[in-house]
């Protein structure tokens, strides 16, 4: 009888955990619904020292602009191969420059206040469809 009793402590014990298990993980999917998921970048700016367009090194966040990407450039930065950004703002004293055979599309707006070398194609794309 003790070995039954003490095979029914085991057991029932057993039970209140696994319904402990199971209701903190309920509590922690409810939790994390109502969080919103993690943003992507999107305004991504070049440091002073510039660089390449396609390296994060030369972009303050430390990722490269996409094409969902506000891009302000602040230093000198070169695209070296076809890139796309949503906006383009070209800060006084910076410079841009898109190499030969290069072709960069800005999706929406283009801000130029310094200075746009393009050996290459700059593609505004509002009009598009």
């Amino acid at each position: 009888m003790k070995s039954f009793n003490s095979f029914m402590s085991l057991f029932l014990a057993s039970i209140i955990i696994a319904f402990l298990f199971v209701s903190c993980a309920e509590n922690k999917k409810e939790e994390t619904k109502d969080k919103p998921e993690k943003q992507e970048i999107t305004a991504i700016n070049s440091k002073i020292s510039g660089g390449s367009w396609h390296d994060p090194n030369t972009w303050v966040e430390g990722v490269c602009p996409t094409e969902k990407s506000d891009v302000v450039i602040s230093g000198k930065v070169t695209v070296e191969k076809d890139a796309k950004c949503l906006n383009l703002i070209v800060s006084p004293e910076a410079t841009l420059e898109v190499l030969e055979g290069t072709k960069l599309e800005v999706l929406f707006h283009l801000i130029q206040e310094g200075r746009i070398i393009n050996n290459g194609e700059v593609l505004l794309e509002t009009n598009k469809k």
